[in-house]
């Protein structure tokens, strides 16, 4: 069985931009969903200035959660077209998840919901949040899906 992958093309020479901007929006859904379903036990305070606290649950993943991390990344590494972008584009894509996370969680504060005092203590929340739902299990599985989703491609492209 031959698998045309020419016959999957997304937007010319676009298609990786569309496929890393993607991935960052599926890794950004994970890690929103895995935010808002499971706070963990472990409980996290920032004060400033000791006038006003924040304090948030640490969220706790499940193997589900490092899987869709798996398959993300190991389809985004199957898809991309150019080799060099499978490995390099997978820090800007974190970074970008992790961005994107952190605005949808400021939102409240940058629409002015929220007092204005809290944006620095929820910002630091977040950002503590955002690392520790990614560092390390979550980046090492995302890095090796890319890699073998990769590396997957370039063998089904040799096999034809």
């Amino acid at each position: 069985m031959i698998i045309n992958l020419r016959r999957y093309a997304l937007g010319g020479k676009y298609q990786d931009l569309f496929i890393l901007l993607s991935w960052a929006a599926i890794l950004t859904g994970i890690l929103l969903n895995t935010f808002y379903r499971a706070p963990g036990a472990r409980q996290l305070t920032i004060n400033v200035h000791g006038l006003y606290t924040c304090q948030g649950a640490i969220p706790c993943q499940t193997f589900w959660d490092l899987g869709l991390f798996f398959a993300a990344a190991f389809g985004a590494g199957f898809l991309l077209t150019e080799e060099r972008l499978v490995v390099a584009g997978f820090a800007p894509v974190h970074l970008a998840s992790t961005g994107l996370f952190a605005l949808s969680l400021t939102a409240p504060v940058l629409l002015g919901l929220a007092q204005a005092p809290l944006s620095e203590p929820i910002l630091q929340l977040t950002l503590v949040t955002a690392f520790a739902l990614q560092f390390p299990l979550a980046v090492i599985l995302s890095l090796m899906g890319c890699v073998f989703g990769g590396f997957l491609r370039s063998q089904v492209e040799f096999a034809t």
